[in-house]
Parts: structure tokens; C-alpha cells; sequence
């Protein structure tokens, strides 16, 4: 294949660069002060973006990956989900349904080669462009969704994340674990609207508040920081 001249560029909100050579199209989730977390805006240029690259004749592989040490925080909890939570239930629904367009019915459909390439950690909402790309390579150092210990503190480990679990609010496990058990058996679009639908009741039911309080403390107290316990453990050597 004829080697070409490198082009680069990004989006009109810098949410997503964009770099063509030779032959590899290179899209970059733009948003390292925030850990590569997922916004509305970033949601549409993507879309805008994979869009492009389809049409490039130049591109024969797609990669995907994040600036700077992380490759996807998830879903940004303020953009994504406290902003827009106050919004019209039809603003609702339209920012909802672009995420769900290029993470994964175009990602999962695309017609050029795609590989995940996990730079850095990769949580919660993240997970889903991840596995919706032909392939994955991740640095070595990187545990992504699994996580291995020494032999010696199998048990250990083992209770200190059980413990987080009896944390959770028993509503809310119900209807995360319902909620998936029968959403897998479903094709995307019912999937979405069931675990959407689920999500609302989950807020009904739970006399814990809980998203309210995860919100609170990601956002406003910083004391929630989930995959951070994670991060601190492998930066001592644990």
C-alpha cells in the first residue's frame, strides 16, 4: 500500500482528533482533563467523525483510543446525565439515542476494520464502544474490567470487594441484575428502551437516593471515585 501524507484535525468542539496515515484512521477521544469522559458533544462528533472515515477512501482501519493516560472515562455524570436530567424528556431521549448511534449500531456495523486501542483505564459506560470494536489491544499494565491479585490475597480481596457490593442499595441491585439478565436476550433497540425504563423505575424505588448521592459525591464532594481505588493501588505497586 502507497504511503501517504498524514492529516490531522479536530472536531469543531475539540471533543474528538481526528488523524489519517497511511491508511489508519486514528480517532482520539479529546478530553484528558476529564479523563476522556463521554459528552453529548462528544457522542455527535463522533458519529461525525466515524462518518468521514467511512467515506475516506484513504482509511482501510479504523483505531480508536484517548489522549493523554486514559482512555475512556465513561459516561461524563455532569453532561450526560445531571445536566440533562433537567432537560425536556425530548432532549432526553435525542441525547440518548446519539450515544447510543456511535457506541455501539455504528461501531458494531461499521464496514472498515476497527481496533480498541486502550492506552489507559476504561470505565463504566466505556466498556461499550470497547467490545463493539473488532479487536482490542490494551497496554500491558492495564486491567480494564478483571482483576488479578497474588494467591495470598485472593481472600482478602475477595471480602474487600464483597463489602462494596452489600454497599450498594438492594433496589438498586435488583434492577441492575434484572435488568441485564433479560436485556442480553433482547435485540439493542428494545434493550435500550427496557434498561432505560428500568433505570427510571430504579430512581422511583430507591429510598436511598442512591443516584442522587453517587452524583453528589463524584461531582460535588469528590469522595466517589469509582475505578480510582484501582488506579491508586497499581500506582503503589499493589
Amino acid at each position: 500500500m502507497a504511503q501517504s501524507e498524514a492529516t490531522v484535525w479536530t472536531t469543531a468542539k475539540g471533543t474528538v482528533r481526528v488523524e489519517v496515515d497511511n491508511g489508519i484512521g486514528w480517532l482520539s477521544f479529546n478530553r484528558p482533563e476529564k479523563r476522556n469522559a463521554m459528552s453529548p458533544t462528544l457522542n455527535v462528533e463522533m458519529t461525525e467523525s466515524l462518518e468521514r472515515l467511512e467515506a475516506d477512501d484513504r482509511v482501510r482501519v479504523v483505531v480508536l483510543t484517548g489522549a493523554g493516560e486514559s482512555w475512556s472515562a465513561g459516561m461524563d455524570l455532569k453532561e450526560y446525565f445531571r445536566d440533562v436530567d433537567q432537560a425536556p424528556p425530548h432532549v432526553q431521549t435525542r441525547v440518548r439515542r446519539e450515544s447510543a448511534e456511535w457506541q455501539w449500531r455504528r461501531l458494531i456495523n461499521y464496514p472498515k476494520a476497527t481496533i480498541a486501542m486502550v492506552n489507559g483505564w476504561c470505565f463504566g459506560g466505556a466498556i461499550t464502544p470497547l467490545v463493539c470494536c473488532d479487536l482490542a489491544v490494551r497496554a500491558a499494565e492495564m486491567r480494564l474490567v478483571n482483576e488479578a491479585v497474588p494467591r495470598e490475597r485472593l481472600r482478602e480481596r475477595t471480602i474487600e470487594v464483597a463489602h462494596k457490593l452489600a454497599a450498594v442499595s438492594p433496589s438498586v441491585m435488583r434492577a441492575a441484575k434484572g435488568g441485564f439478565r433479560k436485556a442480553r436476550l433482547m435485540a439493542w433497540d428494545d434493550a435500550e428502551e427496557f434498561l432505560y425504563a428500568k433505570f427510571d423505575q430504579g430512581i422511583l424505588a430507591d429510598p436511598e437516593r442512591s443516584k442522587q448521592r453517587g452524583l453528589e459525591g463524584f461531582l460535588d464532594t469528590k469522595s466517589f471515585r469509582p475505578g480510582l481505588g484501582a488506579q491508586a493501588d497499581q500506582a503503589r505497586g499493589g
